[in-house]
């Protein structure tokens, strides 16, 4: 067996292991599912998007996730995590888009990506790397939200509201992707 066909049922052995655990994103299994049919490409990490609370002062590095969702939030969910919080770093409220990274067999095939990415209106997505015999690509949605909860007079349910806004315009270009990504030849 060449490498690359190598590389690839390993990767989706995990993926299969990831999911039977329940440690894969359920929101991302349409799309990823999608590319996996495709021979000349393999996904190797995903997440849908997801709704954060974070105490940080400076650095990211220095962060601590107080509380996360993968799915929308209410005000009831946000008012908890952020009451419940007793430390002395600035929380931060975060939405954050979602992230793919695909091996790609070839050049060729990465190309292709390319495309199907650029035509579904994805802002940010490249080639990162070239590992021995496959290129790596990485597909990031553009919508996000920072809002340091110090700043603001808190109303959980206007926070949580802009959240699943957020997560639900992701979700949407994930599925337009997905569509773009039908149209890759096998």
């Amino acid at each position: 067996m060449d490498k690359w066909l190598q590389f690839r049922k390993s990767s989706l052995s995990g993926l299969a292991d990831a999911k039977l655990e329940g440690k894969a994103d359920e929101k991302a299994f349409a799309l990823i599912d999608t590319i996996n049919a495709l021979d000349d490409y393999v996904t190797t990490s995903s997440c849908s998007g997801r709704v954060m609370i974070l105490s940080l002062e400076k650095h990211k590095k220095d962060a601590k996730m107080q509380s996360r969702w993968h799915d929308k939030v209410d005000a009831e969910d946000v008012e908890t995590a952020i009451s419940g919080y007793r430390g002395e770093k600035r929380l931060w409220l975060k939405a954050e888009p979602f992230i793919l990274h695909i091996a790609c067999k070839d050049i060729e095939s990465g190309t292709r990506m390319l495309m199907a990415c650029k035509n579904a209106g994805i802002k940010r997505f490249g080639l990162q790397a070239m590992k021995g015999n496959r290129y790596m690509m990485e597909i990031i949605g553009t919508g996000k939200i920072d809002i340091p909860l110090e700043c603001c007079s808190v109303d959980y349910g206007k926070f949580a509201k802009l959240a699943n806004e957020i997560l639900e315009k992701n979700w949407k270009r994930m599925e337009t992707l997905r569509k773009e990504i039908l149209g890759i030849e096998k």
